[in-house]
């Protein structure tokens, strides 16, 4: 018998429940009843599965509901791409129709990684994967070229994930992220989830704004909270000294387990 709520799939299963109630709140009022009632069910009937196969006897058990598991994941899959065509999603891609992802983790009930969505176009694509740990899911980060219109400059947008467990192992993901980005001419805007905080001077982030010569919102306004669960700021972003931060705020919006950051940021 497992504890099910220590398994990594039936997390990533109730936050992928949060995610897809949020996204049919979009979905026209006439369809509360009828395909949105139907994904609802088949999205909650994953994490349940999950759960009730943990708690049986026998491994072949477990093995029996992880795949009512995964026939419910592939028919929320199904539904989604209806609704997609339907138009139901548009209001969620309103004006942001230009989407680079990376799958860092990629297997038959697991699938995510980090991703840039824009409303101008996104060029020189690239998606990296961190050194394999051990025990650990990988994290990694993409890296797109944003074009800034109004001041006619080339921008660096990066998306990272760093490790949750280990300082040593996140200064060796930074060091890989630095030998991608140091012979860039572009400023450069990193952004996600750090899973450290400004609070020792030898971190992560401390580490990341010498080596890239960055700099940081408030680093050290504890008020600044994104991640609920343990009160700390553990989502940033980092921007280049030809750049300035206009304004910066954390919404109450949840993203998985964290709040969502929201930053306007300028030329020099």
């Amino acid at each position: 018998m497992n504890d099910y709520k220590d398994l990594t799939v039936w997390k990533e299963a109730i936050n992928l429940v949060e995610d897809i109630y949020k996204v049919i709140k979009f979905f026209p009022k006439e369809e509360a009843y009828a395909l949105s009632d139907q994904i609802r069910r088949a999205v909650v009937s994953i994490p349940s599965n999950i759960a009730e196969g943990a708690n049986r006897n026998t491994d072949k058990e477990f093995i029996q509901f992880l795949y009512i598991a995964l026939g419910s994941a592939s028919e929320v899959e199904t539904q989604l791409i209806i609704a997609n065509r339907l138009r139901y999603i548009k209001n969620i891609q309103a004006e942001l129709e230009h989407i680079m992802q990376g799958g860092h983790v990629t297997r038959k009930f697991i699938n995510y990684g980090t991703a840039i969505i824009s409303k101008t176009n996104l060029t020189k694509p690239r998606s990296f994967k961190f050194y394999k740990t051990i025990f650990r899911m990988p994290k990694g980060f993409v890296v797109c070229t944003v074009k800034c219109p109004k001041f006619q400059i080339n921008i660096d947008v990066v998306s990272l994930h760093l490790d949750p467990f280990r300082k040593a192992v996140r200064m060796k993901q930074i060091k890989e992220l630095v030998e991608i980005l140091e012979n860039d001419t572009n400023p450069i805007v990193i952004m996600g989830d750090f899973n450290c905080d400004w609070k020792y001077s030898e971190s992560t982030l401390h580490k990341l704004v010498e080596l890239l010569d960055l700099k940081i919102y408030k680093p050290y306004d504890e008020n600044l909270i994104t991640f609920p669960a343990n009160g700390k700021r553990l989502d940033w972003i980092l921007i280049s000294q030809e750049l300035e931060f206009v304004s910066h705020k954390i919404l109450p919006d949840h993203i998985s387990d964290h709040l969502a950051v929201v930053a306007e940021i300028k030329w020099k």
